[in-house]
């Protein structure tokens, strides 16, 4: 049969569909009674004609296959991620926000560089302007990968700069990440089509959400004319909370998408110049300076009873921690005790019945209940803070 599509796609024709398919036509020209064994010149020419058109059809129906998004894998993954403008996110690094003080205006030009006492060299990947005074700066790690660094950290300059003062660390390192599986890929491509909004706080969450370094965010908006209690965000103002991400990228994208006049809370400031053309050709240059916050990280506890189904037959804890501490937490979300039971049976071997399951965020109180880390929190779960009592009955 020829080329068809169907339901299934595009069919093709098989090996020995299209040898006889060949040599009916064959006989057809020169008679029935040319011989086309397999030993026979002109029986291997047809085999060797039926087996390049094989290859060709095989091919069509692999690249026809490529073109779904959803299925497609290895170049073509890439090829057809391009009309997305997406792409395979690279190995990162890790990267860490420090306060720059300086005793002049500075340009601190790309390729900035300094070491922390560990020998660990970190840069910046592009111009910063400082104003005098103390300045955040992003600073990343010049090897990609875990690259890990403290708090009390100390630093030197590799490349010297007259007026820079004293650089200093007052927040955790960003550990950078691999690079991205095709898997992972296609999840964030999927979650990239329900980006597009209309309204400017939306905006502003899905083009940062895009960014290279992003973990995870937090967005509110108070549109009244008076402050929110409740959340803290000044009256009209936005409040955007981003783990990773470089400064002068996420605060880009803040002027760009935000509205005109909408206020930002936050105790990371950035800036960002605006370079606009007048109509005799010159340039118009306006500053924004506009302010947003890095996470809080708030350490979540668990303790819970675990009894054997079997007596005489252990249970892994270790897996079982580990089961528990594998579960996603974001930035504001509040988490239950109960979401907890689904991450403890979701090991291979559930020889155990979980219960009185409780979580605390100081280690002191339990509750059954939810908990909320606030906005601008974010819960962590080590196995560490995991305690599993084994109930033997």
């Amino acid at each position: 049969m020829a080329l068809q599509f169907s339901n299934n796609g595009l069919e093709i024709n098989t090996l020995r569909d299209l040898f006889q398919m060949l040599s009916d036509g064959y006989k057809g020209i020169y008679g029935q009674d040319i011989d086309l064994d397999q030993e026979s010149p002109d029986g291997q020419r047809v085999a060797i004609e039926a087996q390049a058109r094989a290859d060709i059809e095989a091919a069509l129906q692999w690249l026809y296959s490529q073109m779904d998004p959803d299925f497609n894998t290895g170049d073509m993954q890439q090829i057809i991620a391009k009309l997305h403008g997406l792409f395979l996110r690279p190995g990162s690094r890790s990267q860490r926000d420090l306060k720059v003080t300086t005793d002049r205006p500075l340009l601190l030009y790309s390729g900035y560089k300094i070491r922390d006492q560990a020998n660990q060299v970190w840069v910046i990947r592009q111009d910063v302007t400082v104003p005098a005074g103390v300045t955040s700066v992003t600073f990343f790690a010049q090897n990609f990968g875990k690259v890990t660094g403290l708090v009390t950290d100390t630093f030197t300059q590799l490349t010297p700069e007259p007026g820079v003062v004293s650089i200093i660390s007052d927040s955790a390192v960003v550990v950078g990440r691999d690079e991205e599986t095709p898997e992972e890929f296609r999840q964030r491509r999927n979650r990239s089509l329900e980006n597009p909004a209309t309204g400017s706080t939306g905006a502003v969450f899905a083009k940062v959400a895009q960014l290279t370094g992003v973990i995870d965010l937090n967005i509110g908006e108070n549109d009244t004319k008076i402050d929110d209690q409740t959340t803290g965000i000044p009256a009209n103002s936005i409040w955007l909370v981003v783990e990773g991400g470089a400064i002068s990228e996420i605060v880009e994208v803040m002027v760009k998408q935000k509205g005109g006049g909408t206020g930002t809370k936050g105790s990371i400031t950035g800036r960002y110049t605006e370079t606009l053309i007048r109509p005799d050709g010159t340039s118009f240059l306006i500053a924004h300076e506009l302010q947003f916050d890095r996470p809080i990280y708030k350490p979540l506890h668990i303790r819970l009873n675990a009894r054997r189904k079997i007596q005489s037959e252990p249970i892994d804890i270790d897996t079982l921690k580990k089961s528990l501490a594998s579960r996603t937490m974001h930035i504001g979300e509040s988490v239950d005790a109960n979401e907890f039971y689904e991450n403890g049976y979701g090991i291979g071997r559930v020889n155990f019945v979980l219960t009185n399951l409780q979580i605390s965020s100081n280690g002191v109180d339990y509750t059954d209940a939810e908990l909320s880390p606030g906005f601008q929190g974010k819960f962590t779960l080590t196995v560490e803070n995991i305690d599993v009592n084994e109930v033997v009955q």
